[in-house]
Parts: C-alpha cells; structure tokens; sequence
C-alpha cells in the first residue's frame, strides 16, 4: 500500500464508500449537505449567486464520463471564474497518469457504467495533500453553470467531468471557488502531489547570462531525479493591469503551464550533422486556451525553419490554436517575471532509495520564559531571541560535498481568505556545528547561511554542503509570532536528521560517582599548515580532536599539506585540567600512521582565541617537533549551558 494510502485522513469525515452504498440502495443520488449548491460555495463574500444554477453532468450531455481516453495537458479550459493557477496546475498534472491517479484514485469504480445504470450515485471522491497528510474529500456531481454551461474548469469533451469535479472538491477543502484565484499554481501543485516547492522569480534572480545557463540547468536537471513540474506567469505592474494583454500576445497575471524545456540542435538535412549551433526553446500552454505568443518561434514563425522535420516530429510540433506554443529560453526569461517549480522526490526512509527523507512537524510558540518560547524570531532582526526557535540536526556522511534540498512549510487555516492573509513570513538558516552536537546550540558561534525570507505558503533551499554535521533553524521573521510548520530534507546520503535535545541532562542521582561537567567547551580546527611525514612527503590526513576520552573525527584530505579541516567538537568536561588533544594521522590502507599531535588547556582565560597548535611526537618522543601546524580556535565556558 502507498504511503499515501496508509496516511489517510476523511475530510469532514465523510467516507466515499458509505455514502456510494447509501446512495444505490436508495436510488437516490448523493446531495453533499457540507457543500450545497449556495453562493457560499462559490464565493467568499458575495450572497448572490444570480443567474448560476447547479447541474448534474446528466443533465448537460447524454453520457458522461469521468475520463475519456486517458489524460492530457491540452483537456483543461477556463470558464468564466475558473482559475488560472488552478488549471495551470491540473494541465501539468494530467501530463502524469500515476500522479494524476493519486488525486483520481479507483477510476472504474467512480466511473459512469452504461450497463449498469443503477450503479450509478452521484458521488466521487478526489485526494488532496495537505501539510503532510492526505486528504479524501468527496463531493456531490452537482456543478455551477451559466447558460448551460460550466463557470469552472471544463474539457475540450463535453462529456469528460474529472477536472470539473476535481475543481469542485478541491474548492470545497479551501472554502469555496473563488479561494482558489487567490492560491498559486506551486501551492496547487504541491496540494495534487505532495512535492516541495521551489519558488524563483526570475526578474529578481536572472539579471545576466549566467544566472540565466543556471537556471535552465536547475529546470533540466535529471541528477536530482524524481518529477520536476513548473508553472509560471507575468505579475502584473498595478493590479488593474491583470488580465491584459501585451504587444507579444503573453496575459498578465495569468499562470502558464510550463510542458516542456528542450535545447534543440539547429539546422535541417545534412548541414545539421555539421552545425554545432543549439537553441534552447519551452513549450507554454495558456489555460485560457485561445491568446499565445506571436514573438519567435511562435506558430508557424520563420525561425522553425532552421529546425529539421525529423527534430518538429520528436517535439511533437503542431500549429494548432490551443493556447500551446514554443518560445526561446531567453525570450522565457526577458518577459516572464515567476516561476514555481514543484518536485516529485524518488524517496524513502528505508535504504536503496534515491533520496533519504526526514521530516518535522513543529511549531513556533510564544512564552515569556525564554527555555520555553521557540518564537525568536529571524536572525537579523532578533539576535538574543534567535537561538529560542526550534532547531534539528542533520549530516553529510559523503566526503565530497552533498546536496541536500531543505523546504519549509507553514501550516495554513484550511480555508483560504484573500481578504485576510494568513501567511507568516518564514524562513531558516542552516548553520554547520560541532561533530558531535547533540544538545541545542545556545550561542552562535558561526554565522552560516539564511534562505530568503518570504510571505509564501513554503520556502525552498538547495544546498552544496562539505562533509560534516549542521543544524537547521526554521523562523518567522519577526519574534513572537505562533505558528505551525512542516520541515523536509532530501539527501542522497543517509542524513541522521533529529532535533537537537532541549539541553545537557540535569544532575541525576549518581553525579557523585560518575561526576558532572563543570565547563563546556567547543574547539574548531580550522586548517593545518605544512602537515606532511617525517621524510616530507605528502599523506592522505585526518585530524582527530579528544577530550576526556571522547573524540571526533574529520574528512580525510587527499594528498594535502595544508587541509582547511574547518572539523569542530564540543566537549563537556568533568576535569577543568584536562587537555584537548588534536592528533594528525596518514589515513593507510590496512592501518593509519601517526604523524604528530598538539595539545591546549581550553580554560576560560583562552576562551575565543584562535591560536597556532604545533605537532609534537607522542609517548617517548612527546619533545620531538613535528611536520606541521595546526590553526585552533577554542570557546570555554563554565556555564554548562552557554554554548
């Protein structure tokens, strides 16, 4: 069973099978009460429906279906207050039967049946995600029509209903029809599929040629595996500019489905073996279905000339008025100002897995004891309260760098209200920390790096990460501020994700045998200089810090006399006088080789100095001066809970 499947929640508890069994035997056919046909099911304020009726699809044609012949982009067309974002947001959906199953799911059973005319009940039932569970909702066929026809979404088949009824279940989770023009085709995506969300807007973020080549890398992108999907659109100048057209035939504000991303070989017979010039083109399909683009590489333009039949034939090339057509990438990114890029991540918890997934559900709560509030607020503008917000761990095992995709989620009021905003201002800052953290970070001690801060459902980083252990603080951006929130990461290395532990254990009743620690304190190696064998040749190094004996191990460095270890380890230490060790070692095949250590006191007086460490022999050649430097920066603090 999928995962989807074994995490099911029944909206408003209504469940398809009960309510489908209730309905044949009473051949009655299925009137929802928690959805009627009002105006409040398709407005958020007005409570005047005028000349809308509601039918079922019976009474619109002669023998609907559910599906006809499968799904595709080019079925969806918006009525007269049908979403743009919504259909956007469907038309790459139905690119993907398996995803589109998912919100579809039992097709043969919902389906109308001919032969069985009594089967049928008037209920059907679509599942939505929806901050981290999936949501069954069922609604009634009864659907809001003018003049005889749908004011929503409809298919280019006049007896096809699924992106009908789809709207209508979709409109009934967030509140009613009109919701949905104020909701965005990522937040839509990720409600179909489950995916994280990666918002750009390409005005602000592609500003030259190679933040421009960047970008069509991150949309063709195949080592991130998985489903990528994106929608994008032109945010209008002033809100009365929406729904206007320019010069080149684009529709502000309107959302595009974004179907295809290619880079095409140019040149047509045998000089294309020879030409070495390629164009990169994307293929937009309108969901007002009719106004396309008129600029190059536009229907039947010149430029299609320079491409061979053979290559119009693999694009599946046709000059149709569908609202389908082709632009060059430049041009993508000269006129569109957003994109919103929904990934379908290849995952699993379990081992084998293309992407190892962890996930929290946590929230940030207000409390005048600051051990207690995890409200702090963004870095920049709350810097005492900063530390207070929740906080999780995770590591990158790979000596080469990782990647690691982080995206965080707010939890919404499940019905949608464009005239009053419920979205915080959200963001994180992903820090590296000691090797072996496992307790809260209570002072910053590195800056790291913060992910905009952005009045959006989600919030999306992807990160290139050396080997080593760091920590995640998901934030609103100002103090004080309640919220739930859903944190992912994806790595393709095991990521040992956990929130780090509220603080060092108190004092049990065997403290005075075991002891307790009387100081904390964090060391950081931070590069070492000529580190090279006794007969000066250069190893494969490590270094290796302890302390009362625990220790913490770095990356190995291939070949290098000068390894920037940037390798920190946090010791809480019972024995004031005992040192820190940080010993140097040739990693070997079959044993590694000492190559030299050096010691500090790490008491308080030497407490935020960065200091020079030389390498001595140990045991009977302690005295003995070593190849190499260590650079060591040490923080002490006899406050057990400081750092």
């Amino acid at each position: 069973m999928d995962y989807y499947q074994k995490n099911l929640e029944y909206y408003t508890n209504q469940h398809y099978q009960v309510i489908r069994k209730q309905c044949i035997d009473s051949s009655q056919p299925f009137e929802d009460p928690e959805f009627k046909p009002l105006a409040t099911s398709l407005f958020l304020k007005n409570t005047d429906a005028g000349s809308i009726v509601w039918k079922r699809p019976s009474e619109l044609c002669n023998a609907p279906r559910l599906v006809i012949e499968g799904t595709s982009s080019m079925d969806l067309i918006r009525g007269e207050f049908g979403s743009s974002s919504f259909i956007a947001a469907c038309s790459v959906l139905a690119n993907y039967e398996d995803l589109w199953k998912r919100v579809v799911p039992d097709i043969s059973t919902q389906e109308w049946n001919t032969e069985r005319p009594g089967d049928y009940s008037g209920v059907f039932r679509f599942r939505f995600w929806r901050f981290g569970v999936w949501i069954e909702v069922v609604v009634d066929d009864r659907l809001p029509c003018k003049d005889g026809k749908l004011c929503g979404v409809y298919s280019t088949e006049s007896n096809e209903f699924w992106s009908a009824l789809m709207e209508k279940a979709y409109a009934k989770l967030v509140g009613c029809y009109e919701a949905l023009n104020s909701m965005d085709a990522g937040s839509i995506l990720q409600d179909l599929t489950g995916g994280i969300v990666q918002p750009q807007h390409i005005r602000d973020t592609v500003t030259d040629a190679n933040t421009k080549n960047q970008l069509f890398m991150e949309l063709t992108d195949t080592s991130i595996g998985g489903i990528s999907m994106a929608t994008c659109w032109i945010t209008p100048p002033t809100p009365e500019e929406f729904g206007t057209e320019t010069p080149e035939g684009l529709v502000l504000g309107h959302t595009y489905a974004v179907n295809a991303i290619k880079e095409i070989k140019l040149g047509t017979g045998l000089l294309s073996f020879f030409k070495s010039d390629h164009i990169r083109l994307v293929r937009l399909r309108n969901p007002e279905g009719t106004k396309e683009w008129s600029g190059k590489w536009s229907d039947n333009s010149a430029e299609w000339k320079e491409i061979s039949k053979s290559e119009q034939k693999k694009m599946g090339l046709t000059f149709d008025s569908d609202g389908e057509f082709w632009m060059s990438f430049d041009d993508f990114c000269k006129f569109f100002t957003d994109l919103s890029i929904c990934r379908i991540m290849q995952s699993t918890t379990w081992l084998g897995g293309a992407w190892r997934e962890a996930f929290f559900f946590e929230s940030w709560k207000t409390d005048i004891d600051p051990a207690v509030n995890t409200a702090g607020g963004c870095m920049e503008m709350n810097m005492e309260t900063f530390v207070q917000n929740p906080q999780f761990r995770f590591d990158i095992t790979d000596d080469n760098k990782g990647s690691v995709l982080v995206q965080l989620q707010q939890k919404e009021a499940q019905h949608c209200n464009i005239s009053e905003p419920n979205v915080l201002t959200i963001g994180f800052h992903v820090i590296k920390i000691e090797e072996n953290r496992i307790y809260r970070v209570n002072k910053l001690l590195e800056k790291g790096k913060d992910y905009p801060y952005l009045q959006q459902r989600c919030t999306f980083g992807k990160l290139e990460l050396q080997k080593g252990r760091y920590v995640v603080i998901p934030t609103t951006q100002e103090a004080g501020v309640d919220g739930q929130f859903l944190l992912r990461l994806y790595c393709k290395t095991s990521l040992n994700a956990s929130a780090l532990l509220p603080k060092y254990p108190d004092k049990g009743c065997f403290a005075f045998c075991t002891g307790y620690p009387t100081m904390v304190t964090s060391t950081k190696v931070v590069l070492g200089r000529n580190c090279s064998k006794p007969d000066g040749s250069v190893a494969d190094i490590y270094v290796l810090i302890g302390c009362e004996g625990e220790f913490v191990k770095s990356k190995t460095f291939k070949k290098d006399a000068d390894p920037k270890f940037n390798c920190s380890a946090l010791f809480y230490r019972k024995k004031p006088n005992s040192v820190i060790m940080y010993s140097v070692y040739s990693d070997g095949m079959l044993c590694d080789s000492f190559m030299g250590q050096g010691t500090m006191s790490g008491t308080i007086d030497a407490s935020g100095k960065s200091m020079e460490v030389p390498l001595f022999g140990r045991g009977k050649l302690s005295d003995k001066r070593m190849n190499g430097t260590l650079v060591v920066d040490v923080t002490t603090s006899d406050n057990i809970y400081a750092l």
